[in-house]
C-alpha cells in the first residue's frame, strides 16, 4: 500500500519513468559504484540544443540622425540632395552631348554644301577639326585638374577625421587637430576661388559671343534687306564675256550699216533692250544664291540636326509612304499646279489633298515606330523643317535655272549678231587668227610636255616612296624576327626548367604510388598469414545464432549479496 502511494505521489510530481527506474537501481546498489555511475547525472543527460537568436538590423529611414548611419554592408547611403544634384549633372551632360552632336552635324552639312571655298579668311575642315581636338584636350585637362584638387581635399578631410578619432581615444592633443582643420579650410577656400574665377571667365566669354552673334545676325538681316545695285546696259555681258564679246558687238555694228541694213545706234539699243532679260543681273543672282545657301544652313543644314541614320530612315519612310519630293512640292506650290487646269483636275486635286493628309498621318505613325530616339513633336518639327528645306532648295534651283537660261540667251544673241552679220569678213578674221591658233597649238604642246614631265616626276617620287616603304618594312621585319628569337630563347629556358620540375614531381608521385602499392600488398600477405577467426558459442553450423536470454533477470553481485530471488526482484520492479 505504501509502495502504491509513493508511486502515485511520484506520478503527481511529474517524474518520468526513466528517472524512477534510475532511482530504484541506485537504491538497489546501496552505494556500489560501477562504470555507469562514475559519471554525474548531468553528463548522462543529452546536451540541450541552444536556440540561436539572430538579431535583425533596423532599417534606417530618410531623415535619420548621424548615429544611425552605420550600415551592415559598409556602403554609404545617398542623400536626397546628392541624388538630385547627380540627376541634374546627368541631364546637363546629356544636353551638352546633344549640342555638340548638332554642332558637328551643322559643320559637316556646311562643308558639304559650301565648304569647298578656298578664299582668304575662310575656315577649312582641317582647321575646324583641329580646334575641336584642342577643345577636347583642354576639357580633359581641366577635368583631371579638378579631380586632383578634389582628391587632395578628400585626403585632408580624412586626416581631420582620423585626428578626431585619435583625440577621442585620448592619444593626441587639440593643437594638431586645429592645424589640420585650418589646412582643410584653406584648401577649400582656394578651390572655391579658382572655380569662381573660372566660371566668371566662362560667363564673360559667353556674353562676348552673344554680342558677336547678335551683331552678325544684324548684318545678315541688313544684307537680306538691301537691294542689289543694277548695272548699266551691256555691263553683265561685258564682264562675263570679256573684251571679245565687246569686239564682236562693235564689229557687228560697223559691218551692218554699210551693207544697207538700215541699223543705227537707237535701233541697236532697242534690240538690246528687247533681247536681254529684265529680271535680275548676274551679281544679284549670285548674291541671291548665297543668301539661299545661308538660309539652308541656318535652318538646320542638310539633315535638320538629326544624325545620318535617323535622317536616312526619315527620307526612306517618306518615299515608302508615297511622299516624294515632287508630291511635297506640289502641295507647297498648289498655284503652279492649278494654273491652266479644268474642273475635273480640280476635283482630282481635292481628292489628292485628302490622300495627302492620309499619307502624312501614316508616315508619322511609321516614323515614330522606327525612330525610337525622337518624340512625336520632334518628328513633326522635322517634317516641317524638311518642307521648308525643300522650298529653299527648289528656290535655289529655280534661280540657277534662270541664270543658265539668261547665259544661253546671251550666247545665242552674241552668236547671231556677230557671226551672221560679219560672214564676209570671216576669212580675214581666220587669217588674223592664224597666229593665235599657232600660239594655241604651241601652248598646248608646251602644256603637254609639262604634263608629261610632271607625270614622270610623280612616277619617280612614287617609285622612291615604294622603295622607302619596302626598306622600312624589311627593317621592321628584321626587328620583329630578332624580338621573336629573344622571346623564343627566354621561353626555351623557362620550358626546360618547367620540364625538369614536372619530371621531378612525376618521379616523386611514382615513388609514392609504388610505396603505397607495396604497403597494400604487405597488408594482404599478413591477413593471409593470420590464423582463422574464432567463432562464438551460440553460432551453430546452420549459420543462425540462438536467441540469448534476457539479461535483466540474471543475478548480479548486489542481488546475490541480498539473497533476493527473481520473483522478489520482479515484484520490486
Amino acid at each position: 500500500m505504501d509502495r502504491e502511494l509513493r508511486q502515485a505521489r511520484q506520478d503527481r510530481e511529474g517524474v518520468s519513468t526513466s528517472a524512477r527506474l534510475r532511482y530504484k537501481v541506485a537504491a538497489a546498489r546501496r552505494g556500489i559504484q560501477t562504470e555507469r555511475t562514475e559519471r554525474s547525472g548531468d553528463e548522462l543527460r543529452p546536451a540541450e540544443k541552444t536556440r540561436t537568436i539572430r538579431k535583425i538590423a533596423a532599417v534606417r529611414r530618410r531623415g535619420a540622425t548621424s548615429s544611425e548611419e552605420v550600415k551592415s554592408d559598409g556602403r554609404r547611403r545617398m542623400g536626397r540632395q546628392e541624388a538630385e544634384w547627380i540627376e541634374k549633372q546627368t541631364q546637363y551632360k546629356t544636353r551638352a552631348a546633344t549640342l555638340e552632336k548638332e554642332c558637328s552635324a551643322a559643320w559637316r552639312s556646311f562643308f558639304a554644301g559650301a565648304g569647298g571655298s578656298s578664299s582668304s579668311g575662310f575656315v577649312t575642315t582641317a582647321e575646324v577639326n583641329k580646334l575641336q581636338e584642342e577643345l577636347e584636350t583642354l576639357r580633359t585637362e581641366d577635368m583631371h585638374k579638378i579631380l586632383h584638387q578634389l582628391r587632395a581635399l578628400s585626403s585632408k578631410a580624412n586626416d581631420v577625421q582620423v585626428k578626431v578619432e585619435e583625440i577621442a581615444n585620448g592619444d593626441q592633443f587639440l593643437s594638431e587637430l586645429q592645424e589640420r582643420i585650418d589646412a582643410m579650410e584653406v584648401g577649400l577656400a582656394k578651390f572655391k576661388l579658382t572655380q569662381r574665377q573660372q566660371f566668371e571667365g566662362y560667363v564673360l566669354e559667353e556674353k562676348m559671343l552673344e554680342k558677336e552673334l547678335a551683331f552678325f545676325l544684324e548684318k545678315l538681316n541688313d544684307w537680306e534687306s538691301e537691294t542689289p545695285p543694277r548695272l548699266g546696259r551691256g555691263s553683265a555681258s561685258s564682264t562675263s564675256l570679256g573684251p571679245k564679246a565687246i569686239h564682236l558687238n562693235s564689229d557687228a555694228q560697223n559691218t551692218a550699216c554699210p551693207r544697207g541694213q538700215g541699223c543705227d545706234n537707237s535701233s541697236n539699243q532697242g534690240e538690246e533692250r528687247t533681247g536681254r532679260p529684265s529680271s535680275t543681273d548676274e551679281v544679284g543672282m549670285v548674291r541671291r544664291v548665297r543668301r539661299l545657301n545661308d538660309a539652308i544652313l541656318r535652318s538646320g543644314g542638310l539633315k535638320g540636326g538629326w544624325d545620318s541614320r535617323e535622317h536616312a530612315t526619315f527620307t526612306t519612310l517618306l518615299v515608302k509612304c508615297g511622299l516624294t519630293d515632287d508630291v511635297l512640292l506640289r502641295q507647297l506650290f498648289p498655284e503652279e499646279n492649278q494654273s491652266g487646269s479644268n474642273q475635273v483636275n480640280n476635283q482630282n486635286d481635292e481628292l489628292d489633298g485628302s490622300d495627302y493628309e492620309t499619307r502624312v498621318s501614316r508616315f508619322l505613325r511609321k516614323c515614330m515606330r522606327k525612330v525610337v530616339t525622337q518624340t512625336e513633336s520632334s518628328v513633326r518639327s522635322h517634317l516641317d523643317w524638311y518642307l521648308r528645306h525643300l522650298e529653299l532648295v527648289e528656290e535655289k534651283k529655280r534661280v540657277i535655272q534662270e541664270w543658265k537660261a539668261r547665259k544661253e540667251e546671251e550666247r545665242q544673241q552674241i552668236t547671231q549678231c556677230g557671226f551672221d552679220a560679219d560672214r564676209e569678213s570671216l576669212g580675214l578674221d581666220d587669217f588674223n587668227d592664224q597666229p593665235e591658233r599657232n600660239r594655241d597649238s604651241s601652248s598646248r604642246k608646251q602644256s603637254k610636255r609639262s604634263n608629261i614631265k610632271s607625270r614622270e616626276k610623280t612616277e619617280r617620287l612614287l617609285e622612291q616612296w615604294k622603295l622607302d616603304k619596302k626598306q622600312k618594312e624589311e627593317e621592321e621585319e628584321q626587328k620583329r624576327r630578332e624580338l621573336q628569337k629573344k622571346r623564343d630563347a627566354k621561353e626555351a629556358k623557362t620550358s626546360k626548367e618547367h620540364l625538369v620540375e614536372r619530371s621531378r614531381i612525376a618521379i616523386e608521385y611514382a615513388k609514392a604510388k609504388r610505396l603505397r602499392l607495396q604497403q597494400i600488398e604487405e597488408r594482404k600477405q599478413k591477413q593471409i598469414a593470420l590464423p582463422p577467426r574464432p567463432q562464438s558459442r551460440d553460432f551453430d553450423e546452420s549459420g543462425n545464432s540462438s536467441p540469448k536470454q534476457a539479461m535483466m533477470f540474471n543475478a548480479t553481485e548486489a542481488s546475490k549479496a541480498r539473497d533476493l530471488s527473481k520473483d522478489e526482484k520482479q515484484y520490486r520492479m
